[in-house]
Formats: structure tokens, C-alpha cells, sequence
């Protein structure tokens, strides 16, 4: 093979895996931060479908998990559970006193909700996982917050909550982002 074909399948190979790497960061984590904040494609989205978004949400270190915790809490299922878990070791502990963070505090509720169990460190919810959490039933995993005053389904003491019909009533910028806390 000639330098110049060498040179010319190099290149190739650079193009396609950056190419490669491009489509995966745009699907796999630009996208579903911008979905969030689309109020438009939420209302019509399946609880499936927000539930998938938020789980690639979390699922990296990039961007803001914020309203994926919040989301979660209300809709997450046992999927979400280890992605909840793993997600904690990249925030801040809400504890801090150098960093005033609700994000994780967030992280801390829709496990607590989804779960029924209070942890307060990353250490002791993997530990949790690792020794029950991951051994019991898919069904045992489901939101347990009642009437919570974020909350726009009033919550479910006994089940998975239903995702409501929300056109419209999604504030600008992202869901729950700027949403009222009623006292």
C-alpha cells in the first residue's frame, strides 16, 4: 500500500469515528437534555418515553440532572433505581457547606420515593443495592410520594403515578424548572 492510500484510509477512519462519536453524544446526551426542556414534546410524550429521556439524562456527567430527579420521583420505575444510584456519586453532597446544591437532594427524594428507603451518601445506597435493593422484585420499585407540593399528579401512595395531560401548563424554560412551590 502506498503512503498516499495509507494517508487516505487514516483520515477515512478519523472522519467515520468522529462522526461516530458525534452521533452518540447528540443522541445519547444532547438530546435528551434538550427534550426536557421542550414542553411541547412532553405533552405529547409517554410516560415511557419521559421516563427513557430522563434515565439518559442521568446517565452521564453532562448537563443538569435537576429536572430528571424531579421527573423521576413522580415516574421512575426499578430501571431508574442503579442510574439514580450511580448519578449521586457526581453530585455534591447536599450537605456542603461550600455548595448549596438541590440537586442532589433530589437524587436523594426520588430514591427515597421510588424505593422507600433514606440513605444519605452515595456509599450507603450502592451498598443497599448491592446487598437487597438489587435482588428484590421489579414491582417492589414504583413513586410513593403522596399529594407532594411539587407534584401535578397528586401523587400515589400505592403505584406508579399516571402521567397527566399537561399542555400548556408546562412553564418556560424546562419542566418544573421555574414551577411554583406551593407551602
Amino acid at each position: 500500500m502506498t503512503l498516499r492510500k495509507r494517508l487516505l484510509a487514516t483520515i477515512g477512519l478519523a472522519i467515520t469515528i468522529g462522526l461516530a462519536c458525534a452521533a452518540y453524544f447528540y443522541v445519547e446526551m444532547w438530546r435528551p437534555h434538550q427534550l426536557m426542556r421542550d414542553a411541547h414534546w412532553y405533552a405529547k410524550a409517554s410516560t415511557n418515553e419521559i421516563r427513557n429521556v430522563c434515565h439518559k439524562v442521568i446517565k452521564h456527567r453532562f448537563g443538569d440532572p435537576h429536572d430528571a430527579y424531579l421527573t423521576l420521583e413522580e415516574l421512575g420505575d426499578a430501571e431508574s433505581v442503579p442510574l439514580l444510584i450511580r448519578s449521586l456519586k457526581w453530585q455534591t453532597a447536599p450537605s456542603n457547606p461550600h455548595r448549596d446544591c438541590c440537586t442532589t437532594s433530589h437524587a436523594f427524594s426520588a430514591l427515597h420515593s421510588l424505593t422507600g428507603e433514606s440513605f444519605d451518601t452515595y456509599e450507603a445506597w450502592l451498598h443497599w443495592w448491592q446487598t437487597t435493593g438489587s435482588k428484590l422484585p421489579p414491582t417492589h420499585f414504583h413513586p410513593r410520594r403522596a399529594n407532594h407540593p411539587m407534584s401535578r399528579t397528586g401523587g400515589s401512595a400505592t403505584g406508579p403515578v399516571v402521567k397527566p395531560n399537561v399542555v400548556g401548563a408546562l412553564p418556560p424554560g424546562g419542566y418544573l424548572e421555574r414551577w411554583p412551590v406551593f407551602a
